[in-house]
């Protein structure tokens, strides 16, 4: 019901006059973040006294937006967590946090806008691509093709990334209004739970056949191999930090190694794992396939090979272990 009160009521505010946050905030309800339209933008983007943050998105199909796809529930769970931060923090203090917020100039109105029912909204924003993130400072929002700021997408956006963005842009800002609210995700948990399910009857039902596959030495081996193959190439420094996938060098060319010891990219966690798996398969054959090997020149031949490859990764790697290090002093081979 509130969230039908505070669309009406931002429609009637875009004809009359500018919307104040204390009536944004009153009018919340349940919504988890509110929507620019056509209908409503003139009363939202009057912004007398709160800033205003806007994700411009296209979630229609035929554009294909994968980013928007990607940034959106993102950003939707950063702005619902927020509001929800906000109306339990107003109603604890009935109103008069509200009034300190106004007070401190701290106060944020969180919204996002659609391609389908925003095509003259879109036109006074000047957008020509999609996804955008504007900030409106307090009396900016009315001239809307000019942004106090706008947020530049790395592709490695979470909740806390939108958070920490909007919190530099006021010294006042409360950062317990920015904590992220950690929801259940329902489907993932039923997901895991069906499937769960279904390897334990598998288990119950084909027990001998499991008990031989559990039992079964090489792919122990193997599993053990590509854990320490990922954990030596940095994927759990990727995951952890969030880093992009490829980096940009001083003449927009594409870089994929990192030039120092501090960072790296994604690309660059994946060469090496590659690299590495190569030469865990030329020690296999060197150390265990060769010597199963009956034909002496056969063998002479594997044993050769997989050295010459061996010798060229480790070149490569330490290659790469000095275009990261400028002060390291050797090479392998011509490397």
């Amino acid at each position: 019901m509130k969230g039908i009160q505070l669309f009406i009521a931002l429609l009637f505010l875009g004809v009359c006059h500018a919307t104040k946050f204390g009536d944004v905030v009153e009018s919340l309800g349940s919504n988890s973040i509110i929507r620019i339209n056509d209908k409503n933008y003139k009363g939202l983007m009057n912004n007398e006294d709160y800033s205003i943050i806007i994700f411009i998105t296209a979630s229609d199909p035929r554009i294909g937006c994968t980013l928007c796809s990607l940034a959106m529930p993102q950003y939707e769970q950063m702005a619902s967590s927020y509001y929800e931060n906000l109306r339990n923090t107003y109603n604890s203090t009935e109103n008069s946090r509200v009034h300190t917020l106004e007070e401190d100039g701290a106060n944020f109105i969180i919204t996002y806008a659609d391609l389908a029912g925003s095509k003259k909204l879109y036109e006074k924003l000047g957008v020509t691509s999609v996804p955008k993130v504007f900030f409106y400072k307090p009396g900016r929002g009315v001239d809307m093709s000019q942004p106090t700021d706008e947020y530049r997408f790395s592709g490695q956006e979470t909740p806390q990334v939108f958070s920490d963005w909007i919190i530099k842009h006021s010294e006042f800002s409360n950062k317990d209004l920015f904590k992220i609210v950690e929801k259940p995700n329902y489907q993932v948990i039923a997901r895991n739970m069906a499937i769960t399910l279904f390897l334990l009857v598998v288990a119950y039902k084909k027990f001998d056949k499991v008990s031989v596959i559990i039992a079964n030495k090489r792919i122990w081996r193997a599993l053990c191999l590509i854990l320490i193959i990922l954990f030596c190439s940095g994927y759990m420094y990727n995951r952890i930090r969030g880093t992009a996938f490829t980096g940009e060098g001083p003449h927009k060319e594409v870089i994929y190694f990192s030039p120092s010891q501090q960072s790296q990219y994604g690309a660059e966690t994946q060469i090496i794992s590659v690299v590495y798996a190569l030469l865990v398969v030329c020690f296999v054959v060197l150390m265990d396939s060769a010597s199963k090997i009956s034909d002496q020149k056969l063998r002479f031949f594997a044993v050769l090979t997989s050295s010459l490859v061996a010798y060229i990764l480790y070149g490569y790697v330490v290659a790469c272990f000095k275009q990261k290090s400028s002060m390291y002093p050797f090479k392998l081979g011509i490397l």
